[in-house]
């Protein structure tokens, strides 16, 4: 949230005016990074919609997770030297500035965030050797098990939750 406000990025919901006749191929499991790409190039501007509210189940298991980064680092990899496009999230200095912006907020989450960012580490070099060493895209990937199957009980689970965070800042 954080970062999208000062860097706007397309996420799980886009609506973007239409500058293309098609998806590239080449980052499916990225193609919304490859779309912000696209409307910029065409001179148009992502803005970002601070109050919308998107459901999307993330990968649940640490296995799956890893496996996500890892595809997604990759995908990254192809957009900025096949595509010439980088993400907000590729940008270590607006990511960087971001977390220590939640880190003054919440200092007691610290442990929390440098485990995230040890496995985002391992997740960008373990990218980069499959994209440079290996030549591989991630073009094609098994879908994550974890992440399918929305339940009514998950979407009343992160509203309930929301709400609560809504209160507690």
């Amino acid at each position: 949230h954080q970062l999208c406000l000062r860097s706007p990025k397309m996420g799980e919901l886009v609506a973007f005016r239409r500058v293309f006749d098609r998806l590239s191929g080449e980052v499916a499991g990225a193609d919304e990074d490859w779309i912000h790409g696209e409307v910029l190039r065409h001179g148009l501007q992502g803005v970002y919609a601070p109050t919308a509210i998107v459901y999307s189940r993330g990968p649940s298991t640490l296995r799956d997770f890893i496996g996500h980064r890892h595809r997604l680092a990759v995908q990254h990899l192809v957009l900025k030297y096949r595509c010439n496009f980088s993400p907000a999230s590729r940008q270590m200095r607006p990511l960087t500035r971001v977390t220590f912006g939640y880190l003054q907020r919440h200092p007691q989450r610290l442990p929390r965030v440098l485990i995230v960012a040890a496995l985002e580490f391992a997740a960008r070099v373990s990218a980069g050797a499959s994209y440079f060493l290996r030549g591989e895209t991630c073009k094609n990937w098994r879908p994550l098990s974890s992440s399918k199957g929305i339940t009514r009980d998950d979407v009343e689970r992160w509203r309930s939750r929301d709400a609560q965070s809504r209160r507690m800042t």
